[in-house]
């Protein structure tokens, strides 16, 4: 069988590392910490990585998440694909909420 097809369908190689992982894992207990809210983890086809939740259970978030290792002010910018900001902000849109780019860098996180 071809690599990166199985039984006929595309099958792409997730991207996500177990320090990927426990990245999310860490920055998703922060956050919620800081801003009070349930953060959970979205399945992969939503293409945003959390979306946060008030006590009621109310979308609060849709939010995107990125480790980068260098600090604040080192570069001019942070890169998300077009293809994901699309999707994490139509999804933002469709729930009414707003949608957030979190970056953990090496001083910080920042949104």
């Amino acid at each position: 069988m071809e690599e990166g097809f199985k039984e006929g369908k595309e099958v792409r190689k997730r991207h996500e590392s177990q320090s990927d992982l426990e990245n999310e894992r860490k920055a998703s207990e922060f956050l919620s910490k800081c801003w009070n809210f349930k953060i959970k983890k979205l399945p992969d086809s939503y293409r945003a990585d959390f979306l946060a939740e008030d006590s009621d259970g109310k979308f609060q978030a849709v939010i995107e998440f990125k480790r980068r290792y260098f600090k604040h002010g080192d570069f001019p910018d942070v890169f998300m694909s077009v293809q994901k900001y699309l999707s994490a902000r139509d999804l933002a849109v469709f729930l009414d909420v707003p949608f957030i780019f979190a970056v953990w860098l090496d001083d910080g996180v920042y949104h």
